[in-house]
């Protein structure tokens, strides 16, 4: 019965130690705009594309060749010093001074934003959302969730090894 216990304990252990890894990744990858094979990840951060997407949720995002209204992109404004993205859904394309421009707007506001964006803009298009992940990607990346979603969880195996290693050296 006692086997079947620490067995148990250690599936829990290593499934632990499997997700915290996988968590820890995500936030590597959204903390510096994962880039490999030209994906993007970000987490929305407003209200603005409800119910499509809601806050907090991760999105994946892909340059593409042309984009159509009814696409949903992410994109950041050339004259952003903050460099924030943004994910709202392409409402109108049109040709201005020989450049094609998209018009934007998120599906739970009322107007178009008042930003034309050029494709140079544009980031990518959405291919992919998983909700709510991003609250706790964005959480972590702030001090308090870098305690509480990094430094313990690590503070925690770490104990755990040196408990073991300790009991291992005991046994010998």
């Amino acid at each position: 019965m006692l086997a079947v216990a620490v067995g148990k304990t250690k599936i829990i252990y290593y499934s632990l130690v499997f997700f915290l890894v996988l968590f820890w990744l995500a936030i590597a990858f959204t903390k510096s705009g994962f880039q490999h094979y030209q994906f993007h990840s970000f987490v929305v951060q407003s209200q603005s594309m409800e119910p499509v997407l809601s806050p907090g949720s991760l999105v994946i995002v892909t340059p593409q060749s042309n984009y159509n209204p009814g696409d949903i992109i992410t994109y950041t404004l050339a004259d952003n010093p903050n460099k924030n993205s943004v994910t709202h859904r392409i409402f109108k394309i049109i040709n201005w001074d020989n450049q094609t421009m998209f018009i934007t707007k998120g599906d739970a506001n009322t107007v178009v934003d008042n930003q034309i964006i050029s494709q140079d803009e544009i980031i990518g298009k959405v291919i992919y959302q998983i909700p709510h992940l991003g609250m706790f990607i964005y959480a972590a990346q702030t001090p308090v969730g870098s305690f509480f979603y990094v430094i313990l969880p690590v503070g925690i195996i770490f104990f755990i090894e040196i408990k073991n290693i300790i009991k291992t050296l005991k046994q010998k």
